[in-house]
């Protein structure tokens, strides 16, 4: 019977054993390999797919950030407009989410300077759920 390997060198032919790759019938192959390679094939399929609440903590985020500046915030929800298109085309952002980001991003971009901090200081405007309340009665 031949002796295991031994020292640092050997961890390879240990693991080549294990996982049954052609061997001397030293090590039978036992099904179990901590390392396998199944992983990483899955990999791709376990995408992150951001829900709403992160998707209106960044459009948030953007703003506050922008405070003093509309016009840049502005632009960055333009961009992010985009972003939110783009993963609504994919599947990745549901009908109701894209109308709700859709309806905050109209009245950000089109609101003054006055208006857009009136906007980021309303709480409820930031809530799933959130719809425009006519006032006009």
């Amino acid at each position: 019977m031949r002796a295991m390997p031994t020292g640092w060198g050997c961890s390879l032919q240990i693991a080549q054993r294990i996982k049954g790759i052609p061997h001397q019938g030293l090590v039978s192959n036992m099904g179990w390999w901590p390392f396998s390679s199944k992983a990483s094939k899955d990999a791709g399929d376990n995408l992150h797919i951001k829900g709403t609440k992160v998707w209106l903590d960044d459009l948030r985020e953007i703003c506050e950030t922008h405070y003093d500046k509309p016009e840049a915030g502005r632009m960055r929800i333009r961009e992010m407009a985009i972003e939110w298109t783009d993963a609504h085309s994919k599947s990745e952002l549901d009908d109701t989410l894209f109308e709700g980001l859709e309806r905050r991003a109209f009245q950000l971009t089109r609101a003054s300077d006055k208006e857009w901090i009136k906007w980021l200081d309303d709480d409820e405007f930031w809530k799933p759920g959130w719809r425009l309340v006519d006032n006009s009665d």
